[in-house]
C-alpha cells in the first residue's frame, strides 16, 4: 500500500519538488507560515507538520524566529538528475494524463462537478502530485485565477482551460516529455520500474477497511456469498483477504451498520436475505455514502465520451463478448450485475491506463450503493429493475450502435443517482 501524507503531502511535495530541482537553492527562504496558509487555504498546523517533514528530509532548517531556510545543496547537474529520476519512471504516465484530459477532466469542468464534488476535488490534486511540474508555476498565480473562475460561466470557465491548456500546460509538457528523452541518454532509467499513475481515494482514511467492505460487497452481488449464507470465519476471510483478523473485523462491522450482515453470537456472520435498517450515524457509513455519492456524479459526467473511446478502441469482437456477456445478465436473472461488468470491461479494454486506474476505483466505491439498491427493488426484485435496459444495451452492441449504448448507459446512471438522491 502506498505511503499516505495527508492534506500536508500537497505543501511538502510543493517545496521538496522546487528544492530538488533548483527553484530554491542553498541560503533562500520559504514564505512565512501565515503568508504559506493563504496560498494553500490550510490551518497553519497543516502548514507546519509539511515544514516539519521538510526538516525531517534534510532540505529546510526550521527557525521560530526566522523562518525556514532552505540548507540543501547541489550543482546544477544533480538538480538535473533529481529531475530525471523522477520523471522518467513517470514518461508513460504523463504522456497518458494529457491524453486523457479531454475525456476525463474537461466533462468535470464542464458539469462544473469538480467546484464542489470531494472526489473530484481529490483526483484533480492526486493528478498534481503525480505531474508535479504545475508545482513549478507560481502557485499564488494559480490560486487568484482559481477564485477568478469560481464567479464565471461554465462556457467562460471552459474557454479559458482550453486557453490555458494549449498555452501553458501543453508546451509544459512536451517540454518534460523532451526532457525525459535527453535524461535517460544521461542517466542510467532503463532498469527503473515505471510508476503510473495511482489514484487514492482515501486519503486520510482507512483504505483497507473501505476497500474490504467494497470487496465483500461485490462478492455478494455476484454470487460467492449467496443471501441466506454464512461468511467464512474471520482467520479464513483473513487468509482469503491476505488482511489482519482486526481488519476483518471492522469491515463486518460496517457492513453490518449497512444492513448487508448480521453477526450472530456462536454462528458467524449472515448475508442478510432481507436489508436492515442502514446506520448512518456511524462515522464510516457516512463517508462511504457520500464516496459512493460523488463517483455517481464522476460516472454521469464521464461515462458517454469514455464508453465511446474504449469500445472504439476495443473492436467489434470484444464488443460482441460484452454484448454476450450483458445477454448472459438477464438470462441468469443476475442483470443488476452489469455496473460491475461494464465497468471491469473499461477497466480491462480502455486504452489510458489513467481511465482504467480511475474506473477501477469508482467500480469499487459503487459496491456502496448495493444496500439501497436492495431495499429500492424489494417489490419487483433487483433483476426486474435492470433487465429492460440490459436488453437494450446488448441490442445496440450487435447492431454496432455505440454512440446509443454510450447515450443509455449515460440515462441510466442520471436515472440511478436520481433513485439514490431520494
Amino acid at each position: 500500500m502506498k505511503k499516505d501524507t495527508g492534506f500536508y503531502g500537497i505543501v511538502q511535495e510543493y517545496f521538496e519538488t522546487r528544492i530538488l530541482y533548483g527553484f530554491y537553492v542553498y541560503g533562500d527562504r520559504l514564505p512565512s507560515i501565515q503568508k504559506l496558509c493563504v496560498i494553500f487555504a490550510m490551518a497553519p498546523a497543516t502548514i507546519r507538520s509539511a515544514l516539519g517533514q521538510l526538516e525531517k528530509q534534510g532540505y529546510i532548517k526550521v527557525d521560530a524566529r526566522k523562518g525556514s531556510e532552505v540548507i540543501y545543496q547541489a550543482s546544477p547537474a544533480k538538480f538535473r538528475e533529481n529531475a530525471a529520476r523522477y520523471f522518467g519512471v513517470r514518461r508513460e504516465g504523463i504522456a497518458d494524463l494529457f491524453q486523457s484530459a479531454e475525456l476525463l477532466f474537461e466533462p468535470l469542468w464542464e458539469t462544473r462537478i469538480i467546484m464542489s464534488n470531494g472526489l473530484a476535488q481529490n483526483l484533480y490534486w492526486e493528478v498534481i502530485r503525480y505531474l508535479r511540474f504545475p508545482y513549478l508555476m507560481d502557485i499564488e498565480k494559480q490560486r487568484v485565477i482559481c477564485e477568478n473562475l469560481k464567479k464565471r460561466s461554465v462556457s467562460d470557465i471552459i474557454a479559458y482551460l482550453r486557453n490555458e491548456f494549449e498555452s501553458a500546460y501543453r508546451p509544459a509538457a512536451e517540454e518534460i516529455l523532451t526532457f525525459i528523452e535527453e535524461a535517460c541518454k544521461e542517466y542510467p532509467l532503463d532498469e527503473e520500474e515505471p510508476i503510473p499513475f495511482w489514484w487514492s481515494i482515501y486519503r486520510q482514511r482507512p483504505q483497507i477497511r473501505y476497500t474490504l467492505v467494497s470487496d465483500i460487497i461485490r462478492d455478494v452481488i455476484r454470487g460467492r456469498y449467496p443471501q441466506g449464507s454464512y461468511l467464512p470465519s474471520l482467520p479464513r476471510l483473513a487468509d482469503q483477504y491476505q488482511v489482519s483478523v482486526n481488519t476483518i473485523r471492522r469491515a463486518l462491522d460496517i457492513l453490518e451498520g449497512l444492513g448487508v450482515a448480521s453477526s450472530l453470537q456462536g454462528k458467524g456472520t449472515l448475508v442478510r436475505k432481507e436489508p436492515g435498517e442502514i446506520n448512518m450515524e456511524k462515522t464510516e457509513i457516512q463517508e462511504g455514502m457520500r464516496l459512493f455519492q460523488d463517483s455517481m456524479e464522476l460516472l454521469e459526467a464521464t461515462i458517454r465520451t469514455i464508453s465511446v473511446y474504449t469500445l472504439k478502441a476495443a473492436g467489434g469482437r470484444k464488443r460482441e463478448r460484452l454484448a454476450e456477456r450483458l445477454e448472459r445478465l438477464e438470462r441468469e436473472k443476475t442483470s443488476y450485475v452489469c455496473f460491475e461488468a461494464y465497468l471491469s470491461f473499461i477497466e480491462e479494454e480502455c486504452p489510458s491506463g489513467v481511465i482504467r486506474e480511475c474506473y477501477s476505483k469508482l467500480r469499487e466505491l459503487l459496491a456502496w450503493g448495493y444496500p439501497f439498491a436492495v431495499i429500492r427493488a424489494r417489490k419487483r426484485g433487483l433483476h426486474e429493475e435492470f433487465r429492460e435496459v440490459i436488453k437494450q444495451m446488448a441490442a445496440f452492441l450487435r447492431q454496432d450502435k455505440i454512440e446509443e449504448f454510450a447515450d443509455t448507459w449515460e440515462r441510466l446512471i442520471q436515472h440511478e443517482e436520481i433513485q439514490k438522491r431520494s
